[in-house]
């Protein structure tokens, strides 16, 4: 599925005092979850190098995945499952990435990141629907 068509997200993992091997832990349980979501595509950045030691060949071990998704639209449910794996651990975040443009949620109320993740998937469609028009 990995096309000129696809849209792609980068996502960053990070955790508070997280070293490599937690990361890598991290991404590929996060990685897990999204790859359930039909039309979703999880995998390491091309060319992305583990650090020495890591357990694995994966680029996980970065704490980076990358995510395509057959349709524009299922930005939203990766936004959703991402902000559930995030939810009530406290020094845990993802950075989510599109063309660019990027959003971190963390240490904000469940209010406050609701309405700053909306925000942002509102300007992404917006976005989306002047690339269709042109």
């Amino acid at each position: 599925m990995t096309d000129a068509a696809a849209t792609l997200l980068t996502l960053r993992i990070e955790e508070e005092d997280a070293d490599d091997e937690r990361r890598a832990d991290l991404a590929e349980g996060l990685g897990r979850e999204l790859a359930e979501l039909d039309g979703a595509e999880v995998s390491a950045p091309r060319g992305a190098t583990p650090p020495a030691g890591a357990k694995s060949a994966s680029a996980v071990a970065l704490g980076v995945l990358v995510v395509a998704l057959a349709q524009p639209e299922l930005v939203s449910a990766v936004v959703a499952a991402v902000e559930a794996w995030t939810a009530g651990r406290t020094g845990r975040s993802v950075r989510i990435e599109i063309d660019g443009d990027s959003i971190e949620v963390t240490g904000l109320s469940a209010k406050d990141r609701r309405r700053l993740i909306d925000s942002w998937l509102e300007r992404r469609s917006a976005e989306a629907g002047r690339d269709r028009d042109a």
